[in-house]
């Protein structure tokens, strides 16, 4: 099980978003657990499986088995719906990890989310077989 994994694909997803110069209203900040002061958008990207396979290519290779859980968090912007924030974010996450090789398995929305109803809440599940030798995601 190799854990430094998930730092590297939060950091990717960061400086993905950091290089499409995007507007305030579309660039989240990207988390690794939920701040007590959250701003949003927001990204939140959580390992939720990473679990070694010993004999699954042969002695001499290892894989690990990963999964990451990523919620995006929207309000209403000025001019701009809270679910088209969050969908038009979802899409950059989602063309970013599949680049990397994370496979979309699940994705779903809450409409009204949140203490007052006023975020919109997608929530996308991926996965992904790692190499750990190579230290690569098998593509």
């Amino acid at each position: 099980m190799d854990i430094q994994v998930y730092d590297a694909i939060k950091k990717g997803l960061k400086d993905h978003f950091a290089s499409l110069n995007l507007t305030k209203s579309y660039n989240p900040a990207v988390v690794g657990f939920e701040p007590s002061n959250p701003t949003y958008p927001m990204v939140k990207i959580d390992e939720s499986r990473n679990i070694p396979y010993e004999g699954f290519r042969g002695r001499l290779e290892r894989v690990a088995n990963l999964g990451y859980k990523v919620d995006v968090y929207a309000k209403q912007q000025v001019g701009v719906s809270k679910q088209d924030v969050a969908r038009k974010i979802a899409k950059h996450c989602e063309d970013y990890l599949q680049c990397i090789g994370l496979r979309l398995v699940s994705w779903n929305y809450i409409e009204n989310d949140g203490q007052n109803g006023d975020l919109y809440h997608i929530i996308m599940m991926y996965n992904a077989s790692y190499l750990e030798n190579r230290q690569t995601i098998l593509i």
